[in-house]
């Protein structure tokens, strides 16, 4: 009965949500992070759960603002915790609408962070 009280939305109905509201299409998307077209094929099933840089990743092709990212990330159980540098860098890239891989790199690079690759 708690359950059926709280507005639950997993992860995939909140992305489809996010690409929807931006008239997106799929290949948009993951396309823009090189994300590729079969593990989004997955992601589209109810069962695939993604990872943490994964998801990183689609709010980044999305152009989510931190609550965005934020809400997207916490439907499939992920937070970005200001306690290690990595999560503190992909945090204020959304804070400052950066959104180009590559600036987002030379950020955690110089933090010695990992590094998302494509």
């Amino acid at each position: 009965m708690y359950l059926k009280k709280q507005e639950f939305s997993n992860f995939q109905k909140t992305l489809f949500r996010m690409i929807d509201e931006r008239n997106l299409k799929d290949s948009d998307v993951y396309n823009k992070v090189h994300i590729d077209r079969r593990l989004f094929s997955k992601i589209r099933n109810d069962g695939y759960h993604p990872s943490k840089e994964t998801i990183i990743l689609l709010g980044i092709a999305l152009e989510l603002n931190e609550k965005e990212i934020d809400e997207l990330l916490d439907s499939a159980s992920y937070s970005l915790p200001k306690n290690n540098h990595y999560d503190l860098i992909i945090r204020f890239c959304f804070i400052n609408k950066i959104f180009k891989i590559d600036e987002i790199n030379k950020l955690l690079d110089r933090y010695h962070c990992k590094l998302f690759s494509y």
